[in-house]
């Protein structure tokens, strides 16, 4: 079919007679062939080959199945679809096969080929952990715990001594990879093993604040050990030297089509195109690279993009951090779900007037350092009516003007302390301001922070809106609480200026609940100042502190009408987080008259805090579902009976957790063991298999209709 001398003819006759050319549709199918004509009856059997066949205005539906490719987008205003709602997965993993013992459980095949620094391994379509020591016995990659595969131990110069002594002889770690969170846990030291002996690793330092010694890296901290030799546990895998070593949960060899490995970096790639278009799609283990403007991602999701790795600074660029990387004008991500790996989710480098809303960021930023939901160099960005939950650092970090509206914001600074939720820093330019230009933060809620605590001082701080050195935006409307850490620095409100002078911020009708601190500055040398820093008709806990900085900088900050809550008797109900006022509170009619921000309120005049008494309460977060992720496989047997009122469960390792989901008239679960005794009973039932001894099991749901279960399904 020789598409492209055809298009060549169509545009020279338009010239001349102003003919339109109909935009097409083309399909693809696992089951098709490169060799057909891409219809709906003889489908392409790959992404690409639809891509290199299509013209500006043509839309490729792909049909349900896995596809392991990098699509590379040479042409403007191209669409890619799922088909009628097909479950599409692209992949930048590969099947691995040829395994043949390696010894004891552990199995080893041929992996070459890997683009990413480190490669992932999925099995039955579940990411799976990469061999370590100490092991990660409860999975929570957000946690420093021992049982979460972190050792107490020490960085020095060149090298590093755990408390405990790892197993093995002499150089029994050479060549494995360690990484210490450590001082001031913002830094983190990562090194190369070069000789081991007992409890001491003599590194090759990777770091480059490790390499110049920076104080805020050497002494006390936690960290582990990559390498074959902690390949000790089923379900971990290691690779090197272009060979894969596995040990399959249930033990076994592994089959030709239960093991995938990252192989490639990348699902789509687009560079320089313009209108890009993906709905409907799943990407797994791989990113996507758009150079380009006016691309539009919906319905999607983006799950691990990022497998391990390293990099030398805290501070590196951005596709040096993983994650979704665009950079262009008025590209849109809109009900996409974005989760999991070691790095960054979404990245927006330059480019301008980009927009994310009602989309869900978590579970991200394993490796921590300068990890992001959203990272973001853009101007003119717009994150609106999404959630954020945990994530290892920054929920959202930029330098630039955005606007952030009616977001949920929850459990950031898992890994590391010192910085925000909302972290936006004029850097190593301390003594210059940051203009923000008019940037918006309102009608969000923060809540539920804590942070890790320093190895290297008595320092404890996590922030909602942590904005040092900036200038010129408003926060107005956001409700915030629950923010604590273990030395009391949690904190609503960082402003800095550090040595630079800072002015025109605006903090209004903001709620400030359990907090430590209410605001922070830090007066550094001396050399700062703030003028026309504005704190009105806001909500403060009354029992938090305000750390003006040293020497104060309060005489550039005026406080107006701002009420001081003495307890929760000012809000509905803060057992479920209701913040809006009581028919009681003194802060109804407290505040003043702002322009803009107080339009239409009630009464004499407009309260104090986020919510209007006696109007509706604005809403946040997203309103989207995470879908079913089809490729992940449930192994074991699940057999109902007594009318669909009980269900058992034959154990099985793959299965690391259950989750069972009382809903509608159902009333609880009562899990019983092979005695009879009832092991637990609740409405909600969630279980880690490994806590539990192999054999039979029997759930149990007391309910007076015949549904027993909505659904069985792995955490």
């Amino acid at each position: 079919m020789k598409r492209t001398q055809f298009t060549f003819i169509i545009v020279f006759v338009c010239t001349v007679f102003t003919f339109n050319v109909k935009a097409k549709d083309f399909y693809v199918s696992n089951s098709g062939s490169d060799s057909n004509f891409g219809i709906l009856n003889e489908p392409f059997q790959t992404i690409q080959k639809a891509a290199d066949t299509m013209i500006s205005g043509d839309k490729c539906y792909i049909k349900g199945g896995t596809y392991r490719e990098t699509v590379t987008v040479n042409q403007d205003n191209l669409s890619f679809e799922a088909y009628n709602n097909d479950y599409v997965l692209i992949t930048g993993a590969d099947l691995v096969t040829g395994w043949t013992l390696h010894n004891g459980e552990i199995f080893k095949a041929t992996l070459t080929g890997v683009e990413p620094q480190f490669t992932q391994l999925y099995y039955n379509g579940r990411i799976q952990q990469i061999a370590r020591y100490p092991d990660n016995i409860s999975g929570n990659m957000l946690s420093i715990d021992d049982n979460a595969g972190y050792g107490s131990l020490e960085v020095k110069m060149g090298a590093i001594t755990f408390t405990n002594t790892p197993p093995g002889g002499v150089d029994f770690w050479k060549d494995g990879y360690v990484r210490a969170i450590s001082g001031l846990t913002w830094l983190n030291a990562t090194g190369k093993v070069k000789a081991s002996s007992d409890n001491n690793l003599i590194c090759e330092m990777l770091t480059t604040d490790w390499i110049n010694g920076n104080t805020f890296v050497i002494g006390a901290g936690k960290g582990y050990i990559l390498h074959l030799n902690a390949l000790s546990r089923q379900g971990e895998w290691y690779h090197q030297n272009n060979t894969l070593y596995f040990w399959k949960p249930g033990g076994g060899i592994p089959s030709n089509t239960e093991v995938e490995a990252q192989k490639r970096a990348f699902a789509f790639v687009a560079n320089g195109k313009n209108g890009l278009a993906l709905k409907g799609l799943h990407i797994k283990s791989a990113s996507i690279k758009i150079i380009g403007n006016n691309s539009n991602f919906e319905t999607c999701t983006f799950r691990d993009q990022t497998g391990w790795f390293w990099r030398k600074g805290y501070g590196p660029s951005f596709t040096q951090m993983g994650g979704a990387y665009i950079s262009g004008i008025g590209n849109t991500f809109k009900e996409c779900y974005l989760a999991g790996g070691w790095g960054t989710l979404l990245n927006f480098e330059n480019g301008s007037d980009n927009t994310v809303t009602n989309s869900i960021f978590e579970n991200n930023g394993w490796m921590s350092m300068f990890t992001s939901c959203i990272f973001a160099n853009s101007p003119g960005l717009i994150v609106k009516d999404c959630t954020f939950g945990s994530t290892g650092r920054f929920h959202i970090r930029t330098n630039t003007n955005i606007k952030i509206l009616n977001n949920d914001f929850y459990d950031c600074m898992k890994m590391c302390q010192d910085a925000g939720s909302i972290t936006i820093t004029n850097g190593g330019d301390e003594s210059n301001p940051l203009d923000l230009n008019g940037a918006e933060i309102a009608y969000n809620k923060f809540h539920d922070m804590n942070t890790l605590k320093s190895f290297f001082s008595q320092k404890n701080f996590v922030v909602a809106l942590y904005l040092e050195g900036t200038e010129n935006y408003t926060a107005h409307h956001n409700l915030v609480y629950n923010i604590k850490s273990q030395k009391g620095q949690g904190c609503f409100f960082y402003g800095g200026p550090r040595t630079s002078h800072i002015q025109n911020i605006n903090l209004y009708n903001n709620t400030v609940w359990n907090v430590d601190e209410i605001m922070a500055f830090w007066n550094k040398n001396a050399g700062g100042r703030i003028t026309n820093m504005k704190f009105a008709n806001n909500i403060f806990d009354a029992r938090a502190t305000i750390d003006y900085g040293t020497p104060s900088l309060g005489a550039g900050i005026s406080l107006q009408n701002n009420y001081m809550a003495q307890n929760t008797n000012e809000f509905t109900n803060t057992v479920t987080n209701d913040y809006s006022l009581s028919g009681s509170s003194a802060a109804i009619d407290y505040g003043k008259e702002i322009p803009v921000y107080t339009d239409g309120f009630n009464g004499i005049a407009p309260d104090a805090g986020c919510y209007e008494f006696n109007k509706p309460k604005w809403t946040c977060g997203a309103t989207m579902q995470i879908p079913e992720f089809k490729e992940i496989i449930y192994t074991g047997v699940f057999e109902t009976y007594y009318n669909d009122k009980s269900i058992q469960i034959y154990l099985n390792p793959v299965i690391d957790e259950i989750i069972i989901k009382c809903t509608g008239t159902i009333k609880q679960v009562l899990i019983y063991n092979l005695l009879g005794e009832i092991v637990s009973r609740k409405s909600e039932y969630k279980v880690n298999m490994s806590n539990l001894k192999s054999g039979v099991y029997f759930v149990e749901i007391e309910t007076d209709i015949k549904s027993a279960i909505q659904k069985i399904i792995k955490n």
